[in-house]
């Protein structure tokens, strides 16, 4: 649609009619709705109008006759047809782009035809943005899955910390659904101790916009903690979208402390450990293949990771307490047993005898989150 310029009744200015459309509908949802309304793509809360017109539907049928394939994409071995070309609104735009007033009226869609039946009201779609909710979270059950764990349409873990949590919150919050998302995750038989691993959820298209913090924490209380496996410790908050980010620098960069309960095949004396250890106290680096268990959903690299701090207390002389921190993304089992040669060097490797891992659980991830409130 043109309309004429403020600065000549000769000179025309492009409107695009949807903008004028959208423009109408916000004014007339507000006065329906009794509240100001606009056409903004950034609003906390949207409506969306799907709007129907069976008689038009088809009549960018003409342009294969008139214009090429857009530019910037191939559709070489696709079968060059109109209906995989003119796929969505982008490509019917670019079509008519590049199609001549001659090209239109040849086809006499220029002007286009006049409709006979009105355009229908096909559906209103209501959604409010995402809130993001942050937080750290203890596991103490070596039965308890960091996310659903189902094979086979089976499930295999009880329960899982992304449903402890996160259905508790998506309920306060009258919310469609959510998302968990941690900084790493422990294996279903570990242990997240000491002060929690970070985490953020994801609540979709929530029917309340937020809530207190004295009502976060009466949800932490009483409906997550409620569930004595899996905490939430320390306060529940409300962030930004983009503090979600934070979660990534955690997973891939910080340092995280675990201690674990290591078998030994053959006896070590104490001394005798700690002179084996002695040069790897202080930090080395690893070598790590991709682990045996994990080789069917990871790429086969080979992946240097640092090992900050290493000490092993004996307990008994086939038993003993392995403490250490890490380079976030370490395999902390294939560490203490080699797996079968492809991280080194491991732990047998170090005390020399085979060893094998227990118990593991993760004491501290080094990230300072949740993120501190925005003003």
């Amino acid at each position: 649609m043109t309309l004429p310029s403020a600065s000549s009744e000769y000179a025309l200015q492009e409107i695009s009619t949807k903008y004028l459309l959208r423009a109408r509908l916000a004014r007339a949802i507000g006065e329906v709705c009794q509240m100001a309304a606009k056409s903004d793509v950034e609003a906390d809360l949207s409506v969306t109008l799907a709007v129907e017109h069976p008689e038009s539907a088809d009549e960018y049928q003409f342009l294969s006759a008139i214009t090429p394939a857009p530019p910037g994409r191939s559709y070489k071995g696709r079968g060059d047809t109109l209906s995989r070309r003119c796929d969505n609104t982008h490509n019917v735009l670019a079509f008519l782009n590049k199609a001549s007033p001659q090209d239109l009226r040849s086809h006499n869609f220029f002007p286009p035809p006049a409709p006979t039946t009105r355009a229908t009201l096909s559906s209103v779609t209501v959604a409010r943005k995402s809130r993001f909710i942050a937080g750290r979270y203890t596991k103490y059950s070596r039965n308890v899955s960091n996310s659903p764990f189902i094979i086979n349409n089976v499930k295999v873990a009880p329960t899982s910390v992304a449903e402890q949590i996160g259905l508790p919150l998506q309920e306060a919050y009258q919310a469609t659904d959510y998302k968990f998302v941690g900084s790493g995750r422990e294996d279903v038989d570990v242990r997240m101790l000491g002060t929690g691993r970070p985490f953020y959820i994801e609540l979709v298209n929530p029917r309340r916009a937020h809530l207190t913090p004295e009502e976060l924490d009466n949800v932490r209380q009483t409906a997550i903690n409620s569930f004595a496996p899996v905490q939430a410790v320390g306060i529940l908050r409300e962030i930004k979208a983009h503090l979600t980010a934070g979660i990534k620098e955690g997973e891939e960069n910080k340092t995280k402390e675990y201690a674990c309960l290591v078998w030994l095949k053959d006896p070590i004396a104490a001394d005798e450990a700690a002179v084996k250890v002695r040069p790897y106290q202080e930090g080395f680096t690893v070598q790590q293949k991709c682990p045996v268990r994990v080789m069917n959903r990871r790429a086969l690299l080979t992946r240097p990771k640092q090992i900050h701090t290493l000490d092993v207390k004996i307990l008994e002389p086939h038993f003993a307490l392995v403490t250490l921190s890490t380079e976030a993304g370490t395999y902390i089992k294939e560490f203490v047993h080699s797996d079968c040669g492809r991280s080194s060097p491991s732990l047998a490797e170090i005390l020399d005898t085979s060893a094998d891992l227990l118990e593991l659980d993760v004491v501290n991830v080094d990230l300072a989150w949740p993120p501190a409130a925005e003003s």
